[in-house]
């Protein structure tokens, strides 16, 4: 299911698509299926020794029913994340499946138990992001940055969604051909807002390398080269302005790749664990960006920080709740 884009980019104005779980993928598993229950023998290296599979084929069932779950999250997160690409969409899998982060002596014990598991997508959002990695790498990572700045202009923490979120209404506006937006016509309403031709650069580079915008050239610029002609927003560009910038795993995540430029607040977002901990210091981000927000004196018919703000506030308190809430 792929999230769609209307006139502003209120969440609630995005249209969901039907779920399309990709049949390829589906294929692809089954077939790993049928190699971990022993259907399709493989040997070891030794020639006498077949492996043994199980856990893997418990993880792989509980991934897939996952998949076609009734709430679609996951193959929501999936389609828009590999942007239809069958190969990305299984280096994904693959990413979880073999990270560190995932519990899989708790998902196969469940599965076993239950012969039902579905995989939150907090869960594998955080293998996904973190990959073989202890912390979150924006360059190794299939997921983006948002917040990434290249300068000590505290409003570029605002610069991608920004320009993601300009991406969307401008090539909903009927006026552009297949939702390419003049790049010129980007910069000239960009740089209305008090950003300069280089900080647009950078972000546009980081975003077609990220692949949340593309280009009509097809191909990845270098800061200081020319820019290509157009541009419009992707699946992934939608998902991560409508989606993961508002959602705690994904702010949890990036806050260590993310620069500080307030020593005070720098200070207290720290290196930390414990859910607790955790959710406090995410609640210190957004109220760090929340005042840099109301000196930006930025438009909110572009983008609206404190839509995000006061959604990652409800997210935040949901999960503190439920921590709170003690087990039965």
């Amino acid at each position: 299911m792929r999230v769609g884009a209307l006139s502003g980019y209120h969440p609630k104005a995005f249209t969901i698509a039907p779920p399309r779980l990709d049949k390829v993928l589906e294929k692809r598993l089954n077939f790993a299926l049928k190699i971990t229950s022993g259907e399709i023998p493989l040997k070891l290296a030794s020639g006498d020794l077949y492996a043994n599979f199980s856990k893997l084929e418990q993880v792989i069932r509980a991934f897939l029913d996952s998949l076609e779950w009734k709430d679609g999250i996951l193959s929501e997160f999936m389609d828009n994340i590999s942007g239809g690409n069958i190969r990305l969409a299984l280096d994904l899998v693959k990413s979880f499946l073999g990270s560190g982060h995932v519990d899989t002596e708790k998902i196969t014990k469940i599965y076993e138990d239950t012969k039902h598991y579905i995989v939150p997508l907090h869960e594998f959002l955080r293998a996904v992001m973190h990959g073989d990695n202890a912390y979150f790498d924006a360059e190794s990572s299939y997921i983006a940055n948002i917040y990434d700045i290249s300068t000590t202009d505290e409003k570029e923490y605002f610069l991608l969604p920004i320009l993601v979120a300009l991406l969307i209404n401008l090539g909903e506006s009927g006026r552009h051909e297949s939702g390419f937006v003049e790049t010129t016509e980007l910069y000239d309403k960009v740089q209305g807002l008090g950003y300069t031709p280089e900080q647009i650069d950078v972000a546009i580079t980081r975003a077609i390398k990220k692949r949340l915008v593309e280009s009509s050239a097809r191909r990845i610029p270098e800061p200081g080269q020319t820019l290509p002609q157009a541009l419009r927003v992707t699946t992934v560009g939608s998902y991560h302005l409508t989606r993961l910038s508002r959602y705690f795993p994904y702010v949890d995540a990036i806050i260590v790749d993310t620069p500080i430029l307030d020593s005070d607040v720098r200070e207290n977002i720290k290196n930390v664990e414990n859910i607790h901990d955790r959710l406090s210091r995410a609640g210190i981000l957004r109220n760090y960006f929340d005042n840099i927000w109301n000196r930006a004196n930025i438009p909110t018919t572009i983008f609206d920080w404190k839509q995000v703000s006061e959604e990652l506030k409800a997210g935040i308190g949901k999960i503190e709740k439920k921590c709170e809430t003690p087990k039965v």
